[in-house]
């Protein structure tokens, strides 16, 4: 595999996926298996990967440690902001109708995340 490129050598028998490393297509199989080997000692919920069941976890103990620069609404998971907040209310947070607009808007932000991510303890995002 050549890093460069970007190919991806690995792929999935089951689905086609492909990987550019075999570590993640070794992960990706225990989804395709139906294997959940990792199990919630509070909730009994099972996962297949141990980062799922972290990000579960903090569902019980209530840790809300990514915020949303703009509006200040907390989040479990990094994912949480990401996708669900930030694309529902893309318009709401930056002002912008048109994607690449919003597109040079966080480039133009990314060194002040940088710079706020380096001196505080939650995971901010500024559109």
């Amino acid at each position: 595999m050549n890093i460069h490129t970007g190919e991806k050598l690995h792929e999935c028998d089951q689905c086609g996926l492909t990987f550019v490393w075999a570590s993640n297509l070794k992960s990706h199989l225990k989804v395709n298996s139906k294997e959940k080997p990792h199990s919630c000692s509070l909730c009994g919920k099972s996962f297949s990967q141990l980062q799922n069941l972290k990000a579960h976890q903090k569902i019980h103990t209530g840790v809300r440690e990514y915020m949303c620069f703009q509006c200040e609404k907390t989040f479990i998971t990094a994912e949480h902001l990401k996708r669900i907040h930030r694309n529902r209310n893309t318009s709401l947070h930056a002002g912008f109708t048109q994607s690449s607009s919003l597109s040079s808007h966080k480039i133009n932000n990314l060194s002040r995340l940088v710079h706020l991510l380096s001196s505080a303890t939650l995971h901010l995002c500024l559109s």
